[in-house]
């Protein structure tokens, strides 16, 4: 059938499937149309919902849990920390506090690495004013901020385990922060003269 013996142009009226319309119970469609370029029935590509939900053993029908970030194997703040937190045995105070800061280090590595630095909502601290570079882009995002915020205490308790943890080794991505500053020998005593 061509389109010009239709009568009609200038206008999308040729279908390209089957119309998805309510019909019985059986899931066909009310209305079947002799044109159809979508699947037949016989294939084997499985589409949309399956019509039987999963059932518990008792019968029930099994509901799968909604998690707002996805599946928790996709999740990856769920398997954030794999080190006990509860400690068990007798330790002295110094072996408490040395433990407390490898925790606390390899939870800001871990933090770090997975980029999980923004905290929740309530957490936050109020914004600052926003500052901007010469191209007009935002300099102090909430990602910078904290994370800019996570890399200084954990250099803060690298270089304190360092001191008291003998044998310690910093976290593998670890970087020590360059030193912006440096401090240079000015002769104003040799060149009186010139104005330093």
């Amino acid at each position: 059938m061509s389109w010009r013996s239709q009568g009609i142009t200038g206008s999308n009226n040729i279908p390209l499937g089957n119309r998805r319309r309510f019909g019985g119970e059986d899931g066909s469609p009310a209305v079947e149309e002799s044109y159809s370029s979508g699947p037949v029935e016989g294939d084997s590509l499985k589409r949309g919902r399956s019509p039987v939900r999963e059932l518990n053993p008792d019968g029930t029908k099994k509901r799968k849990k909604r998690n707002r970030w996805g599946d928790a194997t996709d999740n990856k703040a769920a398997g954030l920390m794999n080190l006990p937190t509860a400690v068990l045995g007798n330790m002295t105070s110094e072996q408490l506090d040395a433990y407390t800061l490898h925790l606390r280090i390899e939870e800001i590595s871990q933090k770090l690495r997975i980029n999980d630095v923004v905290p929740a909502d309530g957490d936050r601290s109020p914004s600052p004013p926003p500052q901007y570079d010469n191209f007009g882009r935002r300099v102090n995002t909430r990602e910078y901020r904290y994370k800019k915020r996570l890399e200084e205490e954990r250099h803060k308790l690298v270089e304190k385990a360092m001191k008291t943890i003998p044998g310690y080794h910093p976290p593998s991505d670890y970087r020590r922060p360059t030193k912006t500053q440096e401090k240079v020998y000015v002769p104003v005593n040799d060149y009186p003269e010139i104005n330093f």
